[in-house]
């Protein structure tokens, strides 16, 4: 097949559709020249369409050749690539080219395939029938948040949204968004351009391992910025690191360089001081579900000042979080310029801390701009407020999965004041499949051509199995859609989790945490920690008490006025040997323990060796060991494989004796 085929005359330009239409003006009382003149067919093609001298009467085709499918299965096909793409379940190349092959040898349609899959002259020849569809790279999405925005959690949102902004009558200047990014001193270098055709092509960064500054941003619906906090992995913070920031910036500092409950609560003053909070003049900030922004001291504060705090649904600001959606991106391949920038002006020199500010203030004030803060806002559908900005093609990756919704029963259970009572549904495998069942994708076929809705996909199953094994060989046009249809969804299913996630820790929902019961909420664990009716859970693994990655745990209750010490080992315990050499290997076992002993007594958190580290605070979820604000207080403390990184046993999963936190797993 020549790949660069060029078309060297005009003829047969005309389309089916054209050919049809010219045909049927005839049949109406048109003469046949001024039906050829009118459509621009010529005379004597259309009197032979019209005198049925023709095999396909009314379709136009050149030459012998035709594609292996017809074009109503390739609209089928191009209907489920479209599905796939649309649960994060993509298709790739290789993947449609050995469809195609399989669609053909089921349905026992000529075919020039070869190496049990489609060629790539047909790939090219297909996407170029198909326009809608090109090659892209996907963004890698986690399944917490494939499966954590769905329509429940985000109806849930907006009705919390919805009430605050009926009490307090709040408008654009006073609805704010804040969130926390990191920059690196070692950045990200932009596209350049170089020789065509050179196998590498590099540019000096200021190293390979960089260290991360966190940066707090916020802005409102308006259009207005608060200016940004540094936060520095440090121990005091110098003036000379706010070198260059932007005008009014904050400079902060922690052990891990990451933001905690204090460093919220200085953010919280530097931001009533820029808004002018005040009880008569309420403001609304929308932020993230982190530890840190749930602390009873900033609720208290934000209380004082009139800030109403209203959290997002977890695993859902990728889509709900006007700076995840307009923002960040900007900020970060600005700032990757500017530190380009700075490197070619700086030949020999590094980045390091001292200059991070400089450079993200040329960054900040390139991106922060009007366009984007009323772009987020309203691309979100929180200013003008419009709950219904989401489609089902949005929540389309969460009806994959057989889940229940992670909300309460108690949150869950809220009056629907929408038009449509089902707006607000349980994700279950009933509803999932009703939704696909009922979906363009994959509706049902019959023979004549007409959809019926009432058939399941198991009955599309086994019809599709009594229909193939009774096919011959045939051309593409000889076989029905539904056949078709039903060998498709048989060769390329739709991926479904079935098996449900261990849940062990609390389902958190979006909640205003400023209102009274959150509040009161707060004050109850804290007066329970302060009377010492708290009860302390604590595993402890040594190697001659190796049982399972779960060991047994020792309750330990807290004496009035005395904090309960926590231990925690996790250790691989010795496997028993053979009574051979007894003297040498019970001091084999002896020696072996020790060195375990003294191993763990500098590795374990809290102790004196890794205090004040990034070994106190869990991988997963940032709580620092023993802290008195840990949800997790009770929990158990397990090293990961992986990554090497302590975490709380409900941050991850025990597999095989292994213990894989919620980001290596």
């Amino acid at each position: 097949m020549v790949r660069t085929y060029c078309r060297k005359t005009e003829r047969g330009c005309y389309r089916s559709q054209s050919l049809s239409a010219a045909l049927e003006a005839v049949k109406s009382g048109t003469s046949l020249k001024a039906a050829a003149r009118s459509f621009g067919i010529p005379p004597k093609t259309l009197r032979r369409h019209r005198d049925m001298k023709v095999a396909t009467p009314g379709k136009s085709k050149l030459g012998s050749k035709s594609t292996v499918f017809t074009p109503e299965y390739e609209a089928l096909l191009v209907e489920h690539i479209k599905q796939m793409e649309k649960v994060f379940f993509g298709l790739t190349t290789i993947d449609i080219c050995r469809l195609a092959f399989e669609l053909a040898v089921q349905l026992k349609i000529s075919h020039p395939f070869q190496n049990a899959s489609a060629g790539l002259d047909w790939l090219k020849g297909f996407l170029k029938r198909h326009p809608s569809l090109t090659i892209r790279t996907p963004e890698a999405t986690s399944v917490s948040r494939a499966v954590g925005f769905n329509r429940p959690q985000v109806s849930k949102f907006y009705e919390v949204y919805k009430e605050v902004l009926d009490s307090t009558h709040v408008d654009a200047l006073k609805v704010w968004n804040m969130d926390e990014t990191g920059v690196s001193n070692v950045h990200k270098p932009v596209n350049i351009i170089a020789t065509k055709g050179a196998r590498s092509v590099g540019k000096i960064t200021s190293g390979e391992r960089g260290k991360t500054v966190t940066v707090i941003c916020a802005m409102n619906a308006a259009g207005t910025f608060v200016p940004p906090t540094f936060i520095y992995a440090r121990k005091r913070m110098v003036q000379s690191l706010m070198n260059g920031a932007p005008a009014g910036a904050l400079g902060l500092c922690s052990p891990s360089g990451w933001t905690d409950g204090d460093i919220f609560l200085r953010w919280l003053e530097h931001f009533a001081a820029f808004a002018n909070c005040s009880k008569e003049s309420p403001q609304m900030l929308l932020l993230d579900g982190h530890h840190s922004h749930k602390t009873l001291k900033a609720v208290l504060y934000a209380r004082e000042k009139g800030i109403v705090l209203i959290t997002f649904p977890p695993h859902c600001t990728h889509r709900l979080q006007p700076l995840d959606v307009t923002f960040f991106k900007a900020l970060k391949s600005a700032y990757n310029l500017e530190s380009g920038n700075w490197m070619t002006s700086n030949p020999g020199r590094r980045i390091s801390a001292f200059e991070v500010a400089g450079i993200f203030a040329a960054a900040y004030n390139r991106s922060a701009s009007l366009q984007k803060a009323v772009a987020g806002f309203e691309f979100c559908g929180l200013w003008p407020y419009n709950p219904n900005r989401f489609t089902d093609d949005d929540f389309a990756p969460s009806m994959v999965t057989d889940e229940p919704m992670a909300v309460q029963s108690a949150d869950f259970a809220v009056a629907t004041t929408s038009d449509d009572p089902a707006a607000i549904v349980l994700v279950t495998s009933e509803n999932v499949h009703g939704q696909l069942n009922n979906s363009s994708a994959f509706q049902n076929f019959s023979s004549d051509g007409k959809i019926h809705d009432s058939l399941s996909a198991v009955e599309i199953v086994s019809r599709s199995s009594e229909i193939i094994a009774d096919t011959t060989v045939c051309s593409s046009s000889q076989c029905d859609v539904f056949t078709f249809q039903a060998t498709l969804q048989q060769l390329s299913p739709q991926p479904r989790i079935s098996c449900q996630r261990p849940r062990k820790r609390k389902a958190e929902s979006a909640t205003n945490l400023t209102s009274s019961p959150y509040k009161n909420m707060l004050m109850e664990k804290a007066s329970a920690k302060t009377t010492g009716s708290h009860v302390r859970k604590i595993q402890i693994t040594t190697p001659s008490t190796k049982q399972n990655s779960k060991s047994k745990l020792s309750k330990k209750t807290k004496k009035q006025g005395e904090k309960v010490k926590k231990r925690k080992l996790t250790c691989r315990e010795d496997k028993k040997r053979s009574s051979k050499s007894c003297n040498i290997v019970n001091q084999h076992n002896r020696r072996k323990t020790e060195q375990t002993e003294a191993k763990l007594s500098h590795v374990m958190p809290g102790t004196s060796a890794v205090k004040n580290h990034l070994e106190n605070i869990c991988g997963y979820c940032g709580f620092e060991y023993g802290e008195d604000d840990d949800p997790l207080y009770e929990d158990s403390w397990l090293l990961c494989t992986k990554c090497s990184h302590w975490c709380h046993e409900s941050c991850g999963t025990n597999c095989h004796n292994n213990f894989f936190c919620a980001k290596c797993e």
